[in-house]
């Protein structure tokens, strides 16, 4: 995806008329590579969670046949992205086609992986909080950065054209990539015990996950 993204850009780069007003040409130009781009993200941000989870539940929470269907869904896309840059460079179709393949693409897989995560260890997860505050980073940053993209999708639902519905999407979208990303790099300090399993428990990181998913939903709305 990330080389879609860079090709994106260059072959819409050659194709866009330099004679339209620059503040259209560059959103175009940055248009299909910023879906590519997105669609990166949450193929690590998938990766990041099942690092993360599988390092709370200390099992396999999830069978190989059902993480191959959620990213040959996630896949599926690439396949038909190289080819619109050369036959859609511009124009509302351009739009319309990258924004369908991103709502089609992304929506559904993720929804899929949440749903068997919290039927079958919903119960296991839930332990996990006590009151208010969750007692594992690892929790938190799961939960943060889900919330964060399902708050991205309901955004997403009410874009309507270019205003601000349009960061306010995005930007509860990145952060939740952001969130799975902290989440990931705790677990891979431990597996290297570079930093020990006690550190998840501390209430400085929780507080680090917590409070920057909290702004960046604020930020958002």
């Amino acid at each position: 995806y990330l080389l879609i993204c860079i090709g994106s850009i260059i072959i819409s780069n050659f194709g866009l008329s330099h004679h339209i007003p620059v503040r259209i040409r560059y959103e175009q130009l940055m248009w299909g590579g910023g879906h590519a781009l997105q669609f990166s993200n949450v193929v690590f941000l998938i990766v990041s969670w099942n690092f993360i989870l599988g390092s709370f539940l200390k099992s396999p929470f999830l069978t190989r046949r059902e993480l191959l269907g959620v990213f040959t869904w996630l896949a599926f896309p690439a396949l038909v992205m190289p080819f619109l840059p050369m036959a859609y460079t511009s124009g509302v179709l351009s739009r319309s086609v990258y924004t369908e393949l991103m709502r089609w693409g992304i929506f559904p897989p993720v929804l899929f992986y949440l749903w068997l995560v919290l039927t079958r260890h919903g119960r296991a997860l839930s332990l996990a909080c006590r009151k208010v505050a969750c007692s594992d980073l690892r929790i938190v940053t799961f939960f943060a950065s889900a919330g964060l993209l399902l708050a991205g999708f309901v955004f997403g639902a009410f874009i309507r054209g270019s205003d601000l519905r349009l960061p306010g999407h995005y930007h509860a979208s990145i952060g939740a990539v952001t969130c799975s990303f902290v989440g990931l790099v705790y677990v891979l300090l431990a597996e290297q015990g570079l930093i020990s399993a006690s550190a998840f428990k501390a209430l400085l990181g929780r507080a680090q996950a917590g409070f920057y998913a909290i702004g960046q939903l604020l930020f958002s709305v």
